[in-house]
């Protein structure tokens, strides 16, 4: 699944940078930046989750990698509640349940990569 979010963030970047230069709005562009929090979550949590094994040995690595993803998501979340301010009321809504159901989704599918429950 490592590939798989390198690419996600790539394209999420890719597209924050044709929005933002644009200039059409760059809030927009700025906006999408939070989607590739989920993956780049994934992605350092392995080497973090090694590293953590070692002050935590109580702790499983699976663990430690599953608690770095969902506080990936957590974080990705209070963003889109914070960056959802800049648009209109039905916009807003929508830009909320897309974003967030994307990384949710997308959460556990990396949650049942890491660990299959």
């Amino acid at each position: 699944m490592g590939v798989e979010c390198w690419t996600i963030m790539l394209l999420v970047v890719v597209m924050a940078v044709i929005m933002i230069r644009r200039g059409e709005s760059p809030a927009i562009g700025i906006a999408t930046l939070p989607l590739a929090i989920v993956p780049f979550g994934y992605i350092i949590s392995a080497p973090l989750a090694r590293w953590l094994d070692g002050l935590f040995p109580s702790l499983s690595y699976a663990l430690l990698r599953v608690a770095i993803v969902v506080l990936a998501l957590a974080v990705s979340t209070v963003l889109y509640g914070g960056l959802a301010s800049n648009f209109r009321k039905r916009a807003r809504w929508m830009y909320l349940v897309l974003c967030s159901g994307f990384s949710a989704i997308l959460s556990l599918v990396l949650l049942h990569s890491i660990a299959p429950f």
